[in-house]
C-alpha cells in the first residue's frame, strides 16, 4: 500500500473553524515526525507510541492520540495491521495555553475512535466541506477535555534540562547546528549530549533538527513558497535532499504535498485541475483517486 494524502482548507472560514490535513501511513506506523499544527492520530490497538519526554505506552484498545505542534511522536504497530493510521493536522489558535497543557494525551472513550473516522472520510455518510471542520474543531476541545495525558519519561541521568537545545533548534531551522554548539548549551560533553537528548526525545540531535526542517518546509510549501526556496530557507542543501527527506518523512513528494493543501489537485482525466474535495487523496506513483 502506498503512503496516501488528503487535504482540506476552507477558504474564507470564520476563526472557529479547523483547517485541516489528513495523512493516511501504511501498515500502522508512523515513523517519528514533528509537525506545526497539532496532530490527531487514531492508534489501532496493540500499538506503542512514543511522543518526546513521554513514556512509551502500548495501548490495549483503539484510541486517540492527541500531540501538540512541533513534538516529536511516532506509532510503532506491534501486530501487523492492514489498516492506515490515519492523523489529522489541525490549526486550532483559539485553543488556550491551559488546554494545550494538558497534552500529549490519550482518549480512549468508547465510540470516539468511529466519530474520528466519520469526520476525516472514512465514513461516506460524514459531513462534509467546513460543516465537516468545524465540527471537527469543537470535537477536538472535547475530547482533550477528556484526555489522559502521557507519563513522563525517565530522566536521563545527567540532571541537565535538554529543553533548551530543543529549543535552539527550533529557532536555527536553516543553519547546520554543529554537535560542538549542543555541548556548549548544555554543558555535557558530546557523547553524552548525544546519548542523553535520543533518550529524551527519541532520535539523535540531528535526525530530529531534520524532523524541523520538514515540519517547517510542509508550511512553507502550504503557503505557495516554490519547492528550491523552501529548500533553502530551511536548511536543505539542495531540493534533491529536501525532496528525499520530505519522501521518507510522509510519503509523498513536496510538490505533490503543495498541490494538495492549496485545494488543488489533477483529476484521473488530466483535464486541468479541480477542487479538492475532504475525502480526496493523492496516491503516489498514481493519479489523484477518491478516497
Amino acid at each position: 500500500m502506498k503512503a496516501q494524502v488528503g487535504a482540506h482548507a476552507p477558504s474564507e472560514s470564520p476563526r472557529e473553524v479547523a483547517e485541516f490535513i489528513c495523512l493516511r501511513s501504511p501498515g500502522g506506523n508512523i515513523r517519528p515526525r514533528v509537525h506545526t499544527r497539532m496532530a490527531i492520530v487514531g492508534v489501532r490497538s496493540g500499538s506503542a507510541i512514543r511522543v518526546e519526554s513521554r513514556k512509551t505506552v502500548v495501548v490495549e484498545n483503539d484510541c486517540l492520540l492527541i500531540v501538540p505542534p512541533l513534538h516529536l511522536y511516532g506509532v510503532q504497530g506491534l501486530q501487523g495491521s492492514d489498516f492506515p493510521v490515519v492523523t489529522v493536522l489541525v490549526e486550532m489558535p483559539w485553543l488556550t495555553d491551559d488546554v494545550v497543557s494538558k497534552l500529549p494525551a490519550l482518549v480512549g472513550v468508547p465510540s470516539l475512535h468511529e466519530a474520528w473516522l466519520a469526520f476525516v472520510g472514512e465514513d461516506e455518510q460524514g459531513p462534509s466541506g467546513i460543516e465537516r471542520a468545524l465540527a471537527l474543531g469543537w470535537l477536538i476541545e472535547g475530547w482533550i477535555g477528556k484526555s489522559t495525558p502521557l507519563p513522563p519519561a525517565h530522566t536521563t541521568g545527567w540532571a541537565v534540562p535538554l529543553r533548551p537545545l530543543r529549543d535552539y533548534m527550533r529557532t536555527h531551522l536553516n543553519e547546520a547546528i554543529p554537535t560542538t554548539k549542543l555541548a556548549e548549551i548544555s554543558g555535557l560533553t558530546a557523547s553524552h549530549c548525544i546519548r542523553a537528548f535520543g533518550q529524551q526525545f527519541g532520535i539523535p540531535p540531528h535526525a530530529y533538527h531534520v524532523q524541523l526542517r520538514l515540519a517547517a518546509a510542509c508550511e512553507f510549501l502550504a503557503q505557495g513558497a516554490r519547492v528550491s526556496t523552501v529548500a533553502h530557507d530551511c536548511g536543505f542543501s539542495d531540493q534533491s535532499h529536501l525532496s528525499r527527506k520530505f519522501r521518507e518523512a510522509y510519503g509523498i513528494a513536496p510538490a505533490a504535498w503543495a498541490t494538495l493543501v492549496n485545494k488543488t489537485v489533477v483529476n484521473t482525466s488530466g483535464a486541468g485541475r479541480v477542487d479538492v474535495q475532504p475525502r480526496a487523496c493523492y496516491q503516489l506513483g498514481r493519479e489523484a483517486v477518491p478516497a
